[in-house]
């Protein structure tokens, strides 16, 4: 038998291009050798390096390639002892600009290209969300491109033009937004510039219902707070949020009343709010109870005006040792910040401090209860510079005001507060906080506040 590779012809001797024949390389005194001659420079004693420089780019390069990686130049000569198909397909190659696999990748390209382009053009438009929930805007409101406020303004609306609510979402702040639809306008409005919604869903009614009670800033909001309630109750008497919502609008009517002229009439609101939840078994008539004690053991102190020409900076709240008894822990899950609950703030940027200014901070350390972090070290607080009342100035023509902690944003949910500073404590200071005070409205970056709550603040943590 003979062997099938008898008459195939044999592989002689690499044949290379002029200019391209390896040598052996001194890589110290660039002697030159013949390859395989020695391995050593007898000069040098270094050991040899085998290299060929490329005859088109004059590259140097290892010998061990048979082609530029640089220009792809061959090193080897090519001979005609291949089949005829081949050297003619080699030399249509060389004829031709591009080669027919670069051809057909960028047919292909193109054609997925054009496919995409028509999909885009033919494919329907994506469908904005359906309301969840209708409401009006109070007295005026921005309708912004984004839920931010700093986002460009898009529209501004006058009360009491009605809008579709579409979902309700929180900006890096904890503000709280709704999403709105109006007349073919999509965009972003404060959920405190709007009356509480409406919905015919109970879940979305709820949802809605719960993020505008909790960003409730002003007493004249409460009147359409209170007939949503009352609305949401009505129409879906068998929710279990009925307690809830309202719990949360007792809670709301009692801390604007804190801070507000209408004090009294706002505190004998919440305290009929109160007495209603209270009447129950549900899961909020126990706290409904204490509130109650609580309010009805608090007695309002005498108010005055004062004069609106300087400003000084002081602190409410006593000593942080006079604290009292508070709530008990709630139910599974919420976590009770009892009244008188020290919090420690630290202001982010320098700000100019007069009657309404409203800035930011960050809870300086982890607040716990039963050794469980109710709130987080370094969530952000919001806080406002408002007069105290009551309480004549020193001297002629000053106005005193001091600062309120009003809600803290933990893991992307704002919570309203009611706490006052008890101490103010400049960055790099040896003034105890508590006897700190200054006739310089302003407060730099680092300074140290301390606030006391006033309420107890519940925040749900799973």
């Amino acid at each position: 038998m003979t062997s099938s590779g008898a008459d195939s012809p044999q592989p002689g001797p690499t044949q290379w291009v002029a200019g391209a024949e390896p040598v052996a390389l001194c890589m110290s005194c660039k002697a030159r050798f013949e390859p395989g001659s020695a391995e050593i420079c007898p000069k040098c004693q270094v050991t040899l390096s085998s290299i060929r420089s490329c005859p088109k780019c004059q590259r140097f390069q290892s010998a061990e390639h048979l082609r530029c990686p640089y220009c792809s130049t061959s090193f080897v000569v090519e001979t005609d002892n291949r089949s005829p198909g081949a050297s003619s397909y080699r030399s249509f190659r060389k004829h031709i600009k591009y080669p027919v696999p670069a051809l057909l990748g960028g047919a292909f390209a193109v054609t997925a290209l054009l496919g995409l382009l028509i999909y885009t053009r033919l494919r329907p438009p994506s469908k904005p969300k359906a309301p969840i929930g209708r409401s009006y805007v109070l007295d005026q409101a921005s309708l912004r491109r984004d839920p931010s406020p700093s986002a460009p303004v898009l529209q501004e609306l006058r009360a009491p033009e009605i809008v579709n609510i579409t979902d309700c979402v929180f900006d890096v702040l904890g503000n709280h937004w709704f999403a709105i639809s109006l007349k073919g306008s999509r965009g972003y409005v404060l959920a405190r510039e709007l009356a509480p919604p409406k919905a015919s869903d109970p879940e979305a009614g709820y949802k809605l219902l719960r993020h505008s009670l909790l960003a409730l800033e002003g007493p004249e909001s409460l009147t359409p707070a209170a007939e949503a309630v009352n609305y949401y109750q009505r129409v879906f008497p068998a929710s279990p949020h009925v307690d809830e919502l309202r719990w949360l609008f007792a809670e709301t009517t009692r801390k604007l009343g804190e801070h507000s002229d209408r004090r009294q009439a706002l505190l004998r609101r919440a305290e009929e709010a109160y007495k209603k939840i209270a009447e129950g078994n549900g899961e909020f008539a126990d706290r409904a109870r204490r509130a109650l004690a609580q309010l009805r053991s608090e007695t309002a102190g005498p108010r005055a005006s004062p004069s609106r020409d300087t400003f000084a900076l002081t602190v409410e709240g006593g000593s942080l040792s006079s604290a009292r008894t508070g709530a008990a822990a709630g139910p599974v899950h919420t976590l009770t910040l009892i009244s008188q609950t020290p919090l420690f703030v630290r202001v982010t940027e320098p700000v100019e401090i007069s009657p309404k200014t409203r800035f930011q901070g960050e809870i300086e350390e982890d607040i716990r209860v039963n050794d469980q972090v109710a709130v987080p070290k370094g969530s952000v607080c919001r806080l406002e510079a408002v007069e105290v009342p009551g309480k004549a100035a020193r001297d002629a023509g000053v106005t005193t005001v001091t600062l309120r902690l009003t809600a803290v944003v933990v893991e992307g949910q704002a919570y309203r507060v009611s706490a006052g500073a008890v101490g103010i404590e400049p960055p790099n200071s040896s003034t105890p906080p508590a006897q700190a005070h200054s006739r310089v409205a302003r407060l730099s970056a680092g300074t140290r506040l301390v606030f006391r709550l006033v309420a107890p603040l519940l925040v749900p943590r799973s």
